[in-house]
């Protein structure tokens, strides 16, 4: 999988709804149950050893390590030769703001290390490239890792929470993409709270079915709608000053930690990212900078929309750049 041809494939098979056709030579197993509880999935090749790991981590989804654009990555990765570990980070997986997904990342990368006997290789999408980073860095685990790819992290989680609070208070976006990430903040940050905010059962219900089904395009209506409706008139950030801490905010952020890293670090951002703003990417990359014999890469492309390529058969000289970050997760 490592010809220019193949890593092609392997970007394509990892974008849209992840609906893409099952890989041979792929062997599954689900629900496998770490030591502390921590639920994981496994993909690894068939008939034959993996050539190391890779552990690869979910963002804000209640589909959790179940995103079917995740499980499509993760079986490209063992169709590569990889050992790929999926695990569930329960706090991202309700939505939530919890150090404990920290710790559960942890013990993913401790077994998935000892089950490879060789170091891991982290990739982390949305949020859960945030908290790569922020494990990375952690000394338990920093010498475990050989390689972090990051796509569409924040640098500071104060920071995106601050920006998308301002976003709301200046004029709505506009365009449909933009709209739908903006619903797509609001209503995340809503099912978190849900309890705090006191919404009806059948509310979070139907909160929970929109949040499942994010990723298809014709619910974008029902999505405005739904916003419109129920949640534009409630202060969510309120709720969020009174219930997180700026510690655990802070705890959730790479900033200020990234010099720890002990590997090199991949970072991949999309140049009109809605959800997290290019900018956090180049905060990333410049308190990288201070230890360039890891080379450290940065990509901000138009060929991605937040964590999903877009438009990867269009040639450019961003393609190879992008190939290049992948290339130390296949076999």
């Amino acid at each position: 999988m490592g010809s220019p041809l193949s890593l092609l494939r392997f970007l394509n098979a990892i974008g849209g709804d992840g609906s893409g056709p099952a890989q041979k030579g792929v062997r599954e197993e689900r629900d496998v149950t770490l030591a502390d509880g921590t639920l994981v999935d496994l993909y690894e090749p068939a008939g034959r050893c993996a050539q190391g790991a890779v552990v690869a981590v979910h963002g804000v989804t209640l589909n959790s390590r179940r995103d079917p654009r995740l499980m499509q990555f993760a079986r490209a990765l063992a169709a590569s030769g990889r050992l790929c570990v999926v695990p569930t980070l329960d706090g991202l997986a309700a939505c939530e703001f919890v150090e404990r997904d920290l710790s559960r990342l942890t013990i993913a990368i401790e077994f998935a290390y000892a089950r490879s006997a060789a170091q891991v290789a982290l990739a982390g999408f949305s949020y859960g490239g945030s908290y790569a980073l922020v494990v990375a860095a952690h000394e338990a685990v920093r010498t475990r890792l050989d390689y972090v790819f990051s796509v569409g992290a924040y640098h500071s989680l104060a920071a995106l929470l601050a920006h998308f609070r301002t976003e709301g208070e200046t004029a709505a976006p506009t365009r449909v993409g933009e709209r739908e990430h903006f619903v797509y903040a609001r209503l995340s940050l809503a099912y978190g709270f849900r309890r705090d905010l006191g919404l009806a059962l059948d509310l979070v219900a139907e909160m929970e079915a929109l949040l499942r089904s994010y990723c298809d395009d014709d619910a974008l209506e029902t999505k405005r709608r739904f916003y419109e409706q129920h949640l534009r008139r409630l202060d969510i950030f309120e709720y969020l000053a009174k219930h997180v801490s700026p510690g655990v905010l802070a705890a959730l952020s790479p900033a200020g930690r990234l010099a720890r890293i002990a590997c090199p670090v991949g970072l991949a951002h999309a140049v009109d990212d809605d959800i997290v703003p290019a900018g956090h990417a180049r905060l990333i990359a410049a308190e990288l900078a201070g230890r360039p014999h890891l080379r450290h890469a940065c990509v901000v492309t138009p060929l991605l929309t937040h964590v999903t390529p877009s438009g990867l058969l269009r040639h450019g000289v961003d393609l190879p750049r992008l190939a290049s970050l992948l290339r130390p997760l296949v076999a």
